[in-house]
């Protein structure tokens, strides 16, 4: 990527200001504990379950393997359980044509694409999903009971809390910060890493990843001079001293109100997360072969009581 920059422009582009609520919405999601546990917790995974990225100014192209489609589509895709609370990205609903599937949420601008997932693929990938959750039984899939308009619990979190929805000034500071991440995430696919999780608390994105590179090595990739963001941060990595260097935090000129915690977790969870991410991985794969081919009418015996 280097070679492709004038020195005119980023590499890397910042989105739009919509764009940057949806992808911020989308990376809170992927990178939520256990939402791709099959995928991004082991060394070298795709971390979030995203293989390649291409970003633009009012949309942003992923690449998501077939393996780790239904991970993505599961964390996504808005459902409901009567008596519940709506999971999923509220208001996303999914275009599939011959090119790929396109995310969009209802009345709002930005797109997320993802390239190359054919129909059978997308109905697979749901299919496999729903199967290997626990919950699944009742399961409302909005995307499809509702697919032009929010159904009502839907519709009231998503203008108590979403990003793009809500006119809550405190869901205006963080988007630019978490749309720069995503844009920069493969940072975290490195031999060493064995795990990354990301959640927010307020005005702070927390975002930890067990052992591999040290805070400096972070940083300076996310701070880089061509693909990274201007930003400054709080304290010096310690880790090669051997120190307590837990968390450090950054804040970036995109979003001077927000602040990036970047906490590196030395203690031993890699083997156990790699066993956890091995059985999810076993079980999805399990429910792709069987699925292989299918159409909607699958999702219908995916969610029925077992």
């Amino acid at each position: 990527m280097r070679r492709l920059t004038d020195g005119s422009r980023p590499v890397i582009p910042h989105g739009s200001p919509a764009q940057a609520n949806l992808e911020h919405e989308v990376l809170m999601l992927l990178g939520h504990r256990g939402e791709t546990t099959a995928h991004g917790w082991k060394p070298g995974d795709d971390p979030f379950g995203i293989s390649w990225l291409t970003p633009y100014l009012d949309a942003l192209d992923i690449g998501v393997k077939q393996t780790a489609l239904p991970d993505v589509l599961g964390a996504l895709m808005p459902t409901y359980r009567p008596g519940g609370e709506p999971h999923g990205l509220w208001g996303l609903r999914a275009e599939v044509s011959a090119d790929g599937v396109q995310l969009r949420r209802l009345g709002l601008p930005g797109v997320v694409r993802i390239p190359g997932i054919r129909r059978a693929q997308w109905w697979r990938a749901a299919a496999a999903y729903l199967e290997t959750r626990c919950d699944s039984h009742e399961m409302q899939l909005l995307w499809r009971t509702h697919p032009h308009r929010m159904h009502p619990e839907e519709e009231s979190f998503a203008h108590k809390y979403g990003a793009g929805y809500t006119t809550d000034a405190r869901f205006r500071e963080v988007p630019p910060l978490t749309s720069a991440l995503l844009r920069r995430h493969m940072i975290f696919r490195h031999p060493s890493i064995a795990a990354v999780d990301l959640w927010r608390n307020w005005e702070r994105i927390e975002l930890e990843w067990a052992d591999g590179p040290d805070h400096t090595t972070v940083i300076e990739a996310l701070l880089d001079a061509e693909l990274g963001a201007s930003g400054a941060v709080s304290a010096r990595c310690r880790c090669a001293s051997g120190d307590d260097c837990f968390a450090i935090e950054l804040t970036m000129q995109a979003a001077p109100n927000a602040v990036l915690r970047l906490r590196r977790c030395r203690y031993g969870w890699a083997e156990v997360r790699e066993q956890f991410s091995d059985e999810a991985r076993a079980k999805r794969y399990a429910a792709l072969r069987r699925y292989t081919g299918c159409g909607p009418e699958f999702l219908v015996t995916a969610t029925a009581p077992r």
